[in-house]
């Protein structure tokens, strides 16, 4: 017998006990937590509610369950518990690719822009070594990036709104142009035009036209103006990094540019700089970079650029 993914089972096991209506305050903080521990918690438990809503028979069970949880006295309570369990795992324990069926995996290479044209008339366009999960479904339109940079070019549709999941953040919009710059410490969303909704934790902000927030782990910050010519300047292998540690820096790189860089001791991963250039002006980068931080580089035989202090 084929043994379940055990970050499914878990995702199953939430999807149960939230529905019940008998979660704690404590349980709710603890599933805060798992899901943001990984973003394939997301994915799988994203993915566990969305068999729950096509399947009508969940929703049934559901009722039931909590009709019978207030009219019974409490010890017997857990027996009724226990019986709707066991029927709603019995639908969620349906093979898991009925849903994964339904998901488009969109990737691109080291150094690759593409632009990926969805059913739904939107178009997505990847950045360099980036990677994405697509759902069409009738209610919504979900998108989850699991790494990289994207740009959304989202046909309106106002029965269907378009989600997008990165890591524990949630940008929703009806129909707008937008990016997503996804670094180690933070995530960018920036508005060309339209409207966008960014939510992170209990964070809640309204985008508009030429309009950016950063968050990262304290929070959201305040908007921001966003020129013309900084939106989605990646697509135009454009970069500007606002104090930004240099292993983020070299991270992103490493995903757009043919060259790999590295460093030679870790103590460089930490050191922070800002700077803007194209990705053809490399090397003048590096250059200005031993000027300002005495952080040296040469190429090795392989073609690799090792930075050194």
């Amino acid at each position: 017998m084929k043994t379940q993914h055990p970050i499914k089972q878990q995702a199953r096991h939430w999807l149960v006990l939230l529905h019940s209506g008998q979660a704690s305050e404590q349980q709710w903080q603890e599933f805060k937590a798992w899901l943001q521990q990984d973003s394939r918690h997301q994915q799988h438990y994203r993915e566990a509610e969305l068999l729950w809503r096509q399947t009508t028979y969940t929703e049934t069970v559901a009722d039931a369950l909590s009709v019978r949880l207030q009219a019974r006295k409490p010890r017997y309570a857990r027996y009724a518990w226990l019986a709707a369990c066991m029927a709603l795992l019995a639908v969620l324990l349906v093979p898991v690719w009925q849903v994964e069926s339904d998901i488009l995996q969109l990737h691109t290479e080291k150094g690759q822009i593409q632009t990926f044209r969805l059913d739904d008339g939107s178009s997505l366009t990847l950045g360099g070594d980036s990677l994405a999960q697509v759902n069409l479904s009738d209610t919504d339109r979900q998108v989850w990036l699991q790494k990289g940079d994207a740009e959304f070019d989202v046909s309106p549709d106002e029965t269907r709104p378009f989600i997008v999941t990165v890591k524990n953040s949630h940008i929703r919009v009806l129909g707008t142009l937008f990016d997503v710059q996804q670094r180690a410490e933070q995530i960018t969303v920036g508005v060309a035009h339209g409207r966008v909704e960014v939510s992170q934790n209990h964070q809640v902000q309204l985008l508009t036209n030429n309009q950016a927030v950063m968050l990262d782990k304290q929070g959201m910050s305040p908007v921001q103006f966003l020129p013309d010519s900084q939106f989605a300047n990646w697509r135009q292998q454009r970069f500007n990094f606002q104090d930004s540690t240099l292993e983020d820096v070299i991270s992103v790189l490493n995903r757009y540019s043919n060259v790999t860089l590295k460093l030679s001791h870790p103590t460089l991963a930490s050191q922070r700089l800002t700077a803007a250039f194209r990705l053809d002006q490399l090397e003048q980068m590096l250059d200005a970079l031993q000027l300002s931080h005495n952080i040296h580089w040469h190429k090795d035989a392989q073609g690799v650029i090792w930075l050194s202090i």
